[in-house]
């Protein structure tokens, strides 16, 4: 926590705009969008969170990680038009030096005044339900994740009929709330980034936030420190869609850190974990590593595993990526049976 609050007060940040909300009541959630450059998606983003059928007092942080002055100036002329309901508070800071994208996001966590922070990616949609849902839902103080669902920002944002059927079907089988477990996480962040993640602000402060020396995969090892403390509950629902398109993440240096830090992560997990380790997780993590270098290498041709300090095994060049993700899919239902077995027991 010290070392976060170390780098948020070296850099200044102002206020560029406010609106409060007429309600006297104490607020218990923000949505926070840290934002740089995307004006344009900006609005989308905040419309999706003005258009809550949540009614009581809430806010809405947006913080600008010095952003050009042309952008800059589009998204403070857009808030000033802005109709803003009542019952919500906007605020709207920028950071006079650029601090890293997990840097802004610590900061939103800083800013927050409220018992409960969502962080919402500047590109990202909610779902009108998403606050109601979430307010039902808190347990504790467990982090409370949502269903997500992915479009491109090309195609339309509108929730499409397949992802909405899997999750009539997920709910169908499963309950409409799980907590999940050790092998729920080591097979991936269940949260996209921060998409869809509440949780209690001062407890996210104790853990100190997000952890740069494991970009561009912090937000993984956060939520896996966050379940390890405190626990995490899914609500099997698609109450967030996911912007995917060409971004940071598909840069050579963002990918081998994604190889990097994801198998650093997974390796803390089996040596944080209690009982003895099975010879199918290392399986798993192999076959992972195997296939993300196989799909890097298609994302970016640049990519070059040999760069990379990584055990010799996993540098053949003659990869199928087809016969890996076959291999990968068996090894996860397993993980998943084993999963359902400590799930009744």
């Amino acid at each position: 926590m010290k070392v976060m609050q170390d780098i948020l007060q070296s850099h200044s940040i102002e206020l560029l705009f406010e609106y409060k909300s007429f309600l006297e009541e104490n607020a218990q959630f923000t949505i926070a969008i840290p934002t740089f450059n995307r004006s344009k998606l900006l609005k989308e983003t905040i419309k999706s969170v003005l258009n809550q059928k949540y009614n009581h007092h809430f806010y809405i942080v947006i913080v600008d990680n010095c952003s050009a002055k042309q952008e800059l100036d589009e998204a403070i002329s857009f808030l000033t038009r802005l109709d803003i309901p009542t019952n919500v508070t906007l605020k709207f800071f920028s950071n006079s030096k650029n601090i890293g994208m997990f840097g802004n996001w610590n900061r939103c966590i800083d800013l927050c005044e409220t018992p409960f922070i969502s962080i919402l990616n500047d590109d990202d949609l909610i779902q009108p339900e998403f606050l109601c849902d979430i307010s039902r839902n808190l347990s504790g103080n467990m982090m409370l994740i949502v269903g997500t669902t992915s479009f491109h920002d090309r195609r339309s944002n509108t929730l499409s009929f397949i992802p909405f059927l899997k999750f009539q079907l997920i709910s169908l089988f499963f309950r409409r709330t799980q907590i999940l477990n050790f092998e729920d996480l080591f097979i991936g962040n269940p949260v996209k980034g921060s998409l869809g993640a509440v949780f209690k602000t001062e407890l996210a402060k104790k853990l100190g936030g997000y952890k740069e020396r494991y970009f561009p995969s912090s937000d993984y090892y956060f939520t896996y420190k966050f379940w390890k403390v405190y626990g995490v509950k899914r609500i099997n629902k698609p109450l967030a869609r996911y912007r995917w398109s060409e971004n940071e993440s598909l840069k050579l240096e963002v990918l081998k850190g994604f190889l990097i830090n994801d198998e650093k992560i997974r390796n803390r997990m089996l040596l944080d974990k209690s009982q003895k380790t099975s010879l199918i997780y290392r399986n798993f993590l192999n076959r992972m590593i195997r296939l993300n270098i196989c799909l890097y290498k298609k994302i970016n041709p640049s990519f070059n595993p040999l760069e990379i300090n990584l055990d010799r095994k996993f540098y053949r060049k003659n990869y199928f990526c087809f016969f890996i993700k076959i291999r990968l899919i068996i090894l996860y239902v397993s993980i998943k049976l084993i999963s359902f077995i400590n799930l009744k027991r």
